[in-house]
């Protein structure tokens, strides 16, 4: 059996693997006593203020970035049983995500643009379910409302919520001005009430500092000679992203309406996450928002290409990454190596 095959299937052990490789892909961070500690963490994010982790073992701070990484991989895996934009039920965008998201050891540890990523994909998930209902004002609230709730812990995630209209458009052709407005409103609801609470307890400065902060520079400093590993990690899943999107671009004629639609949302996600990049106050945690539709197209093409070779060669190289970034480059960083 392939080592494609393994991760690809639906067959129940696939349950208990996909914890299991997520584990062991912070593994080494789980071990380490040299690298980030907690007591130089904090979690900042406008509905929770700044949460000092300092009493806080490295242990329960990787789980933190854990547990919202699975809930994020079953949730990839509900979305495609409940929609069916890849032609067979597959584990594979659930592996596929826990290998990108973990590829930055920074991300080993928690972050809010995980938390947010949870609201992101139930928003995608509410969205999609409108496909072929009469009317989608309740969908286009909800999806509204857990979009101001990501945004809530991962400020950037706020920018879409002007994908909210454009998908629902997007998937039934046609909407009005109910749908336009529901989905502002509950966009705002989660803000008010935040904004509220802050003012209530007299500390609508400390939310102001925190919007501050969110906004704030905070690109990766240092040489390219320093990050030439995510260059080349990148510069892959770039190539392999292009050779994937021709290769859904030519069956997509052969899938069904409802299939091109979400893929067509998919892909706004995907674009506007890729501008993001450009923000002055993003950094590599992007890539985890990013990932999530990048992880369907890469099932997509990986799944079904002809060619079975080059299948494997793809998977075995985001493999290779993955272990690479935990172990042989994070050494030579640390010049163990």
């Amino acid at each position: 059996m392939s080592l494609l095959r393994i991760f690809r299937t639906n067959n129940g052990y696939n349950f208990i693997l996909l914890p299991i490789v997520g584990a062991l892909l912070l593994l080494k961070t789980f071990l380490d006593t040299k690298g980030l500690n907690a007591g130089n963490l904090t979690f900042t994010s406008p509905i929770t203020g700044t949460l000092d982790l300092s009493g806080m073992s490295n242990f329960g701070v990787i789980m933190l970035a854990y547990i919202p990484a699975i809930i994020i991989s079953f949730l990839l895996l509900d979305i495609n049983a409940r929609f069916s934009f890849i032609r067979e039920r597959t584990f594979l965008p659930s592996y596929l995500f826990l290998m990108f998201a973990f590829t930055q050891p920074i991300l080993h540890f928690i972050h809010p643009v995980y938390f947010s990523g949870i609201f992101l994909l139930l928003a995608i998930r509410v969205i999609f379910s409108s496909f072929e209902k009469k009317k989608a004002i309740a969908n286009a609230f909800n999806a509204g409302l857990l979009t101001g709730l990501a945004g809530l812990f991962y400020l950037s995630s706020s920018l879409y919520i002007v994908l909210v209209p454009i998908s629902l458009f997007a998937l039934r052709g046609k909407i009005g001005w109910r749908e336009y407005f529901t989905t502002f409103f509950g966009f705002l609801i989660p803000w008010i009430y935040t904004f509220s609470s802050y003012f209530i307890f007299g500390d609508i400065t400390k939310l102001i500092d925190i919007l501050a902060h969110s906004v704030s520079y905070n690109k990766p400093t240092g040489t390219i000679i320093e990050y030439i590993p995510e260059i080349v990690f990148f510069s892959v899943v770039f190539i392999i992203t292009i050779i994937a999107s021709f290769y859904i671009l030519n069956q997509y004629d052969e899938n069904k309406i409802s299939t091109r639609r979400y893929n067509k949302i998919l892909f706004f996600y995907f674009a506007t996450s890729l501008i993001f990049t450009i923000l002055p106050q993003v950094s590599f945690e992007v890539f985890v928002l990013i990932s999530i539709p990048l992880t369907y197209l890469f099932s997509n093409y990986l799944s079904f290409m002809k060619r079975r070779f080059w299948a494997e060669f793809f998977f075995a190289i985001l493999i290779l990454f993955s272990i690479m970034f935990q172990f042989v480059v994070e050494w030579m960083r640390q010049g163990q190596l």
